[in-house]
């Protein structure tokens, strides 16, 4: 099978954007090892799992290069949408660690519940007929079914209110250092968000490009050099 020119794009720039996505979310929650901080782990692997999709074009992408076919839409499917509600609830958990803790239960319950029907109907749809999920056009892109859709709106929006509210936190802090990890995790979910929106509209390579300067604008927001830091406070 050959891949398109747009196809080869799409595939290179959302394997570059899986790796870096990956190495981000890995390094942050590796930090819990240091310091026992759970919540460095919860926001680690839920960073991870956000980019479930690219994970799959990722793979999609090699598997084409190397033998010339994608892989099969079964494990295509499970590896966008099989593992997306524990990621988010690894995620929500960390949130509530950091922001309303007092109703951490609440919230974890509520989305665990949601996402325990979506596991189900995924489940379902994996096993009986996989158009419920989506369609397949090439083997990097997908035409999404409205269940899916569904799903993924309120997803992205809980990823963009719970950063943003992650953002404006750090933001009100006296120090100095604080306060610029939140300005860069306010730019890391403005990209997010301007990424996810053009993906909604348009599938083209410009998005993994904004998501990847994201996920780096992110890490910084959490692990910043030491070098860096001490140049960005002597500016300001």
């Amino acid at each position: 099978m050959a891949l398109t020119p747009n196809e080869f794009l799409n595939g290179l720039t959302g394997l570059i954007y899986a790796v870096i996505v990956i190495c981000v979310g890995l390094r942050i929650a590796s930090k819990y090892f240091k310091y026992k901080q759970i919540t460095m782990l919860y926001i680690g692997l839920g960073w991870i799992g956000f980019a479930t999709p690219y994970y799959a074009v990722s793979l999609s992408f090699l598997s084409v290069l190397i033998t010339g076919e994608p892989i099969n839409d079964f494990l295509y499917f499970l590896i966008v949408v099989g593992f997306i509600p524990i990621f988010l609830l690894l995620w929500m958990a960390g949130f509530t660690e950091l922001l309303y803790r007092n109703r951490q239960k609440i919230i974890l319950i509520i989305y665990a519940i949601f996402g325990g029907i979506f596991e189900i109907i995924i489940l379902y749809a994996l096993f009986t007929d996989l158009t419920i999920i989506g369609v397949k056009e090439g083997p990097v892109d997908t035409n999404w079914s409205i269940i899916v859709i569904l799903y993924f709106i309120p997803l992205i929006l809980t990823i963009i209110i719970t950063g943003f509210l992650l953002s404006f936190e750090p933001l009100k802090s006296d120090s100095p250092e604080i306060k610029l990890k939140g300005k860069f995790l306010l730019i890391a979910f403005i990209l997010f968000t301007i990424g996810e929106i053009i993906d909604l509209i348009l599938d083209v390579p410009i998005t993994r490009i904004i998501l990847m300067i994201s996920s780096i604008a992110f890490y910084f927001g959490w692990i910043m050099p030491e070098k860096m830091k001490k140049r960005l406070l002597r500016k300001n």
